[in-house]
């Protein structure tokens, strides 16, 4: 046999190759990709419409300024929905507008609801929410430590919990709030915002978690559907 009718590897014809098939269902899309024509003036017209929807954010964010309760709504719907790097300039002089006004002049003393997030807006965004006492003695820091509190927006003279209030003589988070939902929604979140030292927001998520469990049973919708997606609902089963 010659070197010309030696048979080369790989010489096998692709029909005698039998492949598995995996049964994977059609595609739903089917070819609308594939014959896809982009349309310049439509992406032109939704770019000038969320431009227009922008500045009207910037307007509402403006115009909250004399209403904290709704300023410090819209800022979490902005952060909810993925939003804010669209608002970075707003968003910042809002959480220092915030910072700067007194709690208790906006904020019900029975609303853990909005105090819970005033605390957990403040943190997030780098500001020393007021609680806990302050590690600097009062009236009696340097310049250093001034500039330094300036700096990390810390408010060296605040020495006030603003959970106290929801608090009894005994130190532990009053009965009647089990009933508020949506308010130990919103203090779950703030207390994971807890830095070290401060006992009593890990105090604050064992009780939030504890009543939030509880009242899975009786929960109307909407907040019953986060039951599936909120950690602090998930139970093992045996």
């Amino acid at each position: 046999m010659t070197s010309s009718e030696e048979p080369s590897m790989g010489s096998a014809s692709t029909d005698d190759i039998v492949r598995k098939s995996a049964n994977y269902h059609p595609n739903i899309w089917g070819d609308y990709f594939q014959n896809y024509t982009f349309d310049d003036v439509a992406l032109h017209t939704c770019e000038q419409e969320v431009e227009m929807m922008k500045e009207e954010v910037k307007k509402m964010l403006k115009e909250a300024k004399s209403e904290p309760l709704k300023q410090m709504n819209l800022v979490d719907s902005l952060q909810r929905l993925g939003l804010t790097y669209h608002f970075e300039q707003e968003i910042e002089e809002a959480m220092q507008e915030l910072h700067n006004h007194d709690i208790n002049a906006f904020i019900k003393t029975d609303d853990l609801y909005n105090t819970a997030l005033y605390f957990r807006l403040l943190r997030q965004h780098g500001y020393n929410a007021p609680y806990g006492m302050c590690i600097l003695p009062k009236k009696k820091f340097c310049d250093l430590c001034n500039l330094i509190c300036q700096k990390f927006k810390y408010n060296a003279f605040n020495e006030t919990d603003i959970f106290n209030k929801f608090k009894d003589e005994k130190g532990t988070f009053k009965s009647n709030l089990v009933g508020d939902i949506k308010g130990l929604l919103s203090l779950y979140e703030a207390a994971h915002l807890s830095l070290h030292g401060e006992d009593n927001l890990d105090d604050a998520l064992t009780y939030a978690t504890i009543c939030l469990t509880r009242s899975t049973e009786n929960l109307s919708y909407p907040i019953s559907h986060l039951q599936a997606s909120t950690a602090c609902f998930r139970t093992t089963t045996p």
